[in-house]
């Protein structure tokens, strides 16, 4: 046992495992190394300002860069308090139009590209909206029904 306690000190010391560069400390003590990402957690004293701002429609990354800390930590705050983020996807009248051309025959994706979001916010839009959602794919390229039997199938290519 002796033996392999040694060696393991020994490679210690030879790989210069110790803190490199300024050490960080807390109301632990000091931390005995660096970490490349420190977690922070966000402040009592910010998070009701943090959560208006969320619940009112603000960008998280914004936020999470504004305050330090990562964005799953506001996703966090926001879940254990039951604070919905309220954030409009497009102005009202762009809302009113894309949902028209919708219905018009336009898909979601093209619409995506014309006000400049992604297909699953266009999508997300339209839902929200109470429009309903046309199947995926173009018409007439679905899975045709009754056009050859089961035991033409079953016997193969002749």
């Amino acid at each position: 046992m002796e033996p392999l306690v040694k060696r393991i000190s020994m490679a210690s010391r030879r790989s210069g495992s110790g803190p490199k560069g300024p050490q960080i400390t807390g109301f632990r003590g000091p931390n005995r190394r660096k970490l490349k990402n420190p977690q922070t957690k966000l402040a009592p004293e910010d998070t009701a300002e943090v959560m208006a701002e969320y619940a009112a429609g603000g960008v998280v990354s914004k936020l999470a860069n504004r305050y330090g800390v990562a964005r799953c930590a506001i996703h966090k705050n926001a879940r254990r308090r039951g604070v919905v983020a309220n954030r409009k996807l497009l102005p009202d009248d762009h809302t009113a139009e894309a949902i028209r051309l919708y219905e018009a025959g336009m898909n979601i994706a093209d619409l995506a590209i014309l006000y400049g979001v992604s297909h699953g916010a266009m999508r997300e839009l339209l839902a929200r909206s109470g429009v309903a959602l046309r199947s995926k794919g173009r018409p007439g390229k679905g899975v045709t029904t009754g056009s050859r039997s089961n035991s033409t199938l079953s016997q193969g290519p002749e």
